[in-house]
């Protein structure tokens, strides 16, 4: 089943997408919120031991042999616009440049297997939000970061 965002929710990212403001963190926590996340089956690699779903979808291009909008895409356009306003804005790198993404990888209230992410092209970025002990990721010849509002 697809991404379920309440109708307050689209009026908020439509508010502050239309205001022009600056998409801060508590911002995109409060659509989130509004948000019902599906129930997701298939990403196997990163569910714990023992569950049969995780609460995740993809917004953006999606595909192995041809990218596509995905279906959550189609289905949650304003708080796709929102987000990407947002990875825009406070979360671009240093220096001014754009990040360049072409997906958002939501995922909320699991801890993830450890995994390597696959399909990757470029760089990658994470933000933890919420309310939500540990969350720390385990980086390759880094060791564990703090992803907490990063």
């Amino acid at each position: 089943s697809s991404v379920v965002v309440k109708p307050s929710t689209v009026a908020l990212c439509r508010q502050v997408l239309e205001s022009g403001a600056s998409v801060t963190e508590d911002v995109v926590l409060e659509a989130l919120r509004g948000v019902t996340f599906p129930h997701n089956t298939s990403r196997r690699s990163v569910m714990p031991e023992g569950q049969r779903y995780i609460e995740a979808f993809c917004l953006g291009l999606v595909g192995s042999r041809w990218a596509q909008l995905s279906e959550d895409t189609q289905a949650a356009p304003e708080l796709c616009r929102l987000l990407c306003a947002f990875l825009k804005g406070a979360h671009g790198p240093p220096g001014g440049d754009t990040f360049p993404f072409t997906s958002i990888q939501l995922n909320k209230a699991y801890a993830s297997k450890r995994h390597v992410d696959a399909n990757n092209m470029g760089y990658s970025m994470i933000i933890g939000l919420g309310d939500y002990e540990g969350g720390l990721l385990d980086v390759d010849g880094v060791g564990q970061l703090d992803v907490r509002r990063q």
